[in-house]
């Protein structure tokens, strides 16, 4: 049986005739929230026979009631609305009664059913109106449901009311007498209500914090609106006003275009724009960007070009006029080619026009070509740029690089053993090498030779061992000429250089301590 069942039995006790049958009734009540196949065995007993036992399984449904929101805000005189719910458990398909119980029973509300018949698995709403003279902060709302053969289930929405007393707001401006071009902020204060609150700006700021600024450019005064809402919904409305003293000296503003390039106005570096509203008329000022050429994201700079305003130079010197007035210091943008060979000194590439440090204008057509040193051959670039023709045209529409890629055709080789202890002495063993440039790596066989073949002559390679403490750590053929055989690495004897002579290993350099 579920666990907290009670079981029992109407009668107790049955007579059975001879030959015949008789039944009893067993009633069996469940705790709610219990649901589930439960078996269950039924035993008899009579004088002087064996006990006899029956078996069974008890089904047992269930549904749960649920009501949303909860909580719920509210405002005296108000409306609002709960949506009721009910989700079938171990197959039950009734519908539920439903009714409600205000808590406390004194609450008084106009109220409206969509329906007061709930369906498994559906739902209705239930809406109120509160009739304005609740002396309670919360209120809580029980709806009922009554379904046949379940006990009574329910469920809770509490209607939280705002207090009494509403929310005031009051906001004030700082500084108080700011000069054209200072920040200002408005900040808002509540006294009342119920937390959170919601801020709303307008005017000449905007936003939903506390506090909000802004940059007046001129003097006058300026009025900023502010609402406040509080977690009841009630709101309170103020303003508040700072006056901008107007200045008797211009606003001047620096830029560049693009911003946030530097500029040396006066011999002080800033950062653009700058404004300044403490300039006299008539005083005289020096303007210059920071420096002809400025770095933007890798690959990219800004070359200055001009001044606008009719100012002449590089670095112009300005009289301040009566009138704010803005100067901006216009930029070109460059964007940088990258050129690589692969590998180094194979060949070369040659490109047309030819500007310093391969810095182009945007949508700059550049041709690009590629010229093998012999006897290496062109086998096609890659990057921005594809493909075995030369020469192709490249159109600058960004920071770009383009490599040339060239195949030796020396037939040089580099070609030896790698080594390790074995008994008395020293035999191959199985590994890696990689080779510079290119960063390719070349497999040994089992016996631990390897060979790297064509080569181009006159290129620096380093052949270097993987997988290891060797010695040497690596060897370098600066500008190979020839092709090399014996090229040797032996591992576990770090103190020693050994390569090969015909069938003997001889160690040749202490790599470390003897």
């Amino acid at each position: 049986m579920p666990s907290g069942a009670g079981v029992q039995f109407n009668p107790q006790s049955i007579a059975v005739p001879a030959n015949g049958s008789n039944s009893t009734t067993m009633i069996v009540t469940t705790i709610q929230g219990v649901a589930g196949n439960f078996t269950f065995t039924v035993t008899g007993t009579s004088a002087g026979y064996q006990p006899h036992l029956g078996t069974g399984t008890l089904q047992v449904q269930e549904y749960i009631l649920s009501v949303s929101p909860n909580p719920l805000p509210m405002t005296r005189g108000g409306s609002g609305t709960v949506n009721i719910s009910a989700m079938p458990v171990n197959g039950y398909a009734g519908t539920v009664a439903l009714s409600r119980t205000w808590f406390p029973s004194s609450a008084s509300f106009a109220d409206s059913w969509s329906s007061q018949s709930l369906p498994m698995n559906g739902s209705v709403q239930y809406q109120f109106r509160d009739l304005g003279n609740e002396p309670y902060t919360t209120i809580g709302l029980r709806i009922n449901g009554d379904a046949t053969g379940i006990a009574a289930h329910y469920a809770w929405s509490n209607l939280n009311f705002a207090s009494s007393n509403p929310p005031i707001a009051s906001c004030s401006a700082s500084p108080t007498s700011p000069s054209p071009g200072q920040t200002v902020t408005f900040s808002a204060s509540v006294s009342g209500g119920t937390q959170p609150f919601t801020y709303t700006w307008s005017g000449p700021v905007s936003g939903g914090a506390s506090s909000v600024a802004f940059q007046p450019t001129t003097g006058g005064i300026y009025t900023a609106s502010l609402q406040v809402t509080d977690a009841s919904g009630q709101a309170s409305s103020t303003s508040c006003s700072v006056t901008v003293q107007q200045s008797s000296n211009p606003v001047i503003t620096i830029t560049t275009a693009p911003t946030s390039l530097s500029l040396t106005i006066d011999g002080v570096i800033y950062p653009s724009p700058q404004t300044f509203s403490q300039w006299a008329a008539g005083s005289n000022h020096t303007i210059a960007p920071n420096g002809t050429t400025q770095n933007g994201p890798t690959g990219v700079q800004y070359v200055f070009a001009s001044w606008d305003s009719g100012l002449t130079g590089q670095s112009p010197a300005i009289t301040i006029g009566p009138s704010s007035a803005t100067y901006t210091a216009t930029f070109t943008t460059q964007y940088q080619l990258t050129t690589q060979v692969n590998p180094q000194g194979a060949g070369a590439i040659t490109l047309s026009p030819v500007l310093s440090g391969n810095w182009y204008s945007p949508n700059t057509v550049v041709s690009v070509s590629a010229t093998p040193n012999a006897p290496n051959t062109f086998s096609g670039f890659t990057g921005a740029l594809t493909g075995p023709a030369t020469p192709q045209n490249l159109t600058m529409t960004g920071p770009l690089t383009v490599t040339a890629n060239f195949a030796g055709a020396g037939g040089l080789t580099i070609s030896g053993q790698l080594l390790a202890p074995s008994g008395s002495g020293l035999s191959g063993t199985a590994g890696t090498v990689k080779l510079t440039p290119g960063n390719t790596t070349y497999n040994t066989d089992a016996s631990g030779n390897y060979s790297i073949p064509n080569l181009t002559p006159g290129i620096t390679y380093t052949v270097t061992p993987q997988g290891g403490t060797f010695c040497p750590s690596s060897t370098t053929f600066a500008r190979l000429a020839t092709s090399q055989i014996g090229v040797t690495f032996a591992t576990g004897v770090p103190s020693r250089e050994y390569i090969r002579l015909g069938s003997r290993v001889v160690a040749i350099v202490s790599c470390g301590a003897p």
